[in-house]
């Protein structure tokens, strides 16, 4: 009768024990695979904008309607002006044409429902240089985010990426030099003063 009751609650200790155990074990392992999944969703979020700053600055002054092929389109060439980089009226449209591109290729290959995104594409003229700026947020909702809410913790976890890229354009770069060391040539010529200021310039540079 000992020897029974003696292997009755070793066995019911071992049934305690695994009511414990198995459910740490089972959460450890969704914690695990979760967060192997969020950092493949953030690795995957900075390599699409990546691409899309990548494409949208390289195909920025060409008329383009697809960032898949930039594909330069035979009847837009020359319907810009000679002008539009002073003042870019298709500025808004291209940045809606990256931020769909960017858009599309994360839905495409994306694994974790979201249940919030931010996207934004912002071009920056600093007069020398164009940067194209593309930015991505994407909230997610942690598996036992109820069980958090108990404790005050946020049960959403948010990722956030960033890519910029320069608009490079040689020839256009080109253009503009020469025609300010032309300008700076002729005015040396009408000026005299103005070359010894510019030699000065030049030295301090």
């Amino acid at each position: 009768m000992t020897a029974y009751s003696g292997d009755s609650g070793r066995r019911g200790s071992i049934t305690v024990e695994a009511a414990i155990v198995i459910p740490v074990v089972i959460l450890s392992i969704v914690a695990i695979i979760y967060i192997v999944l969020i950092m493949y969703q953030k690795a995957f979020m900075q390599a699409v904008v990546d691409d899309a700053a990548s494409k949208g600055a390289t195909a920025w002054d060409r008329s383009f309607n697809s960032l898949e092929t930039i594909k330069v389109e035979k009847e837009n060439l020359g319907s810009r002006g000679l002008y539009w980089r002073i003042y870019d009226s298709e500025k808004a449209s291209r940045q809606h044409v990256v931020e769909e591109y960017m858009n599309r290729k994360y839905e495409r290959y994306g694994i974790l429902r979201e249940i919030d995104r931010q996207s934004r594409v912002e071009l920056e003229d600093f007069l020398i240089y164009k940067k194209l700026t593309v930015s991505l947020e994407s909230s997610f909702r942690i598996p036992v985010g109820g069980l958090l809410d108990m404790f005050g913790i946020d049960s959403q976890y948010t990722i956030k990426v960033r890519s910029e890229a320069v608009v490079n354009e040689p020839v256009e770069f080109i253009r503009n030099t020469d025609f300010i060391l032309d300008m700076e040539r002729k005015l040396e010529r009408r000026y005299p003063d103005l070359k010894n200021l510019v030699d000065e310039t030049r030295g301090v540079m």
